[in-house]
């Protein structure tokens, strides 16, 4: 039930890969790793010490975290087997991530790169586990008053060892937040929208870095060399009803400006399809390019912020259930016996593998 849950959550469908034709030459070489990016897609892949790691099938229903080398090669078992798997975070020495089984609630554990050996650090509810420091940061959608039902969000965080544990941030349901080595960032309400503030990660020196509010619509808050992105809806549909969102940016005045007024995604009955990341002043995303049936054909894009330039690095991705559990790369890798979906920007690589309700 919880596995249903998750996949509720994330709204997307069941879709696969078949044949798809590369255009070489173009992609990008420089591709740093974007726990943003990653993060919005459940965390379901992660890179440390030259590894990437994900979340792989364990028999017909079990999850459990799996590793590869940066060329594809080399898989291996890295944690025992849950009910389901998500939210990877790694540093040096750990990756941190949150499982749960048929028993027991969603914990946050963690398994040593270097013995094997598994912790639980804490139970509860997570969403968006990212790490700053020695912390480890989530939030937690809790309701406030059974009465109204009016919801509420937390902001928590937790040392990696599993001391001091703190609500950093309580305030309304409609937030994002991002952590960098040093600070927090979260939005909160404002008259018109909301504002983006920053605090250090131990909680203190909390500061407005936004002069106006942002939309109330947004689906991500991005952080890319130093700059904020935001997706919101767009207005655009092509033929197919293919609709699209927009990547703004915030300048200099405080205003809101247009990256690429066309990211797609697809609107089915049941939710959203669309992914997409940045990367090193590069945007990258999927779009659907045929109508929706057994098999829905999509481009990968790669968008060169500076120069405004977009090209198509995958054309005519036939996704359907075919090959349901299979990654595959920009750069032409393929991961079969995954458990995953989303957009991934890890190891000087842009990995995909939509995958939902059937």
């Amino acid at each position: 039930m919880k596995k249903l849950i998750a996949i509720l959550i994330t709204a997307i469908i069941v879709i696969a890969f078949a044949g798809c034709q590369f255009i070489p030459g173009h992609i990008n070489e420089i591709i740093p790793a974007n726990i943003w990016t990653n993060s919005a897609s459940g965390g379901q892949m992660c890179e440390v010490n030259d590894k990437i790691y994900y979340v792989g099938a364990a028999g017909k229903y079990d999850e459990q975290i799996m590793s590869m080398n940066l060329d594809g090669s080399g898989q291996k078992k890295v944690s025992k087997k849950y009910d389901s798997i998500g939210q990877l975070i790694a540093d040096e020495q750990n990756i941190y991530f949150i499982a749960s089984t048929f028993e027991d609630d969603e914990t946050l554990c963690s398994v040593s790169l270097s013995s094997g050996k598994e912790k639980k650090i804490k139970n509860g509810f997570f969403y968006m586990l990212q790490k700053a420091g020695d912390r480890l940061f989530w939030a937690d959608n809790y309701w406030d008053d059974p009465k109204t039902t009016k919801r509420s969000m937390g902001i928590k965080s937790i040392k990696t060892n599993g001391t001091d544990f703190t609500l950093n941030i309580q305030g309304p349901y409609k937030a994002d937040f991002i952590t960098t080595d040093k600070y927090l960032f979260y939005t909160w309400p404002a008259k018109k929208g909301y504002d983006i503030f920053r605090m250090d990660v131990s909680g203190a020196n909390k500061v407005k870095v936004t002069t106006k509010p942002l939309p109330y619509s947004f689906h991500h808050l991005f952080y890319d060399n130093g700059e904020f992105y935001l997706v919101t809806p767009g207005s655009f549909e092509n033929d197919i009803g293919c609709v699209y969102d927009t990547v703004k940016t915030i300048d200099e005045n405080g205003n809101l400006k247009d990256v690429i007024d066309k990211i797609g995604y697809f609107e089915m009955d049941y939710g959203l399809l669309g992914y997409s990341g940045i990367s090193n002043g590069f945007i990258y995303y999927l779009e659907v390019t045929s109508s929706p049936g057994v098999q829905i054909s999509m481009d990968l894009h790669q968008y060169e912020i500076a120069a405004h330039h977009n090209i198509v690095l995958k054309k005519g991705l036939e996704m359907g259930d075919n090959a349901v559990g299979i990654i595959k790369s920009a750069r032409g890798k393929q991961i079969k016996n995954a458990r995953l979906s989303g957009l991934y920007i890890l190891g000087n690589d842009v990995y995909f593998s939509p995958q939902g309700l059937p």
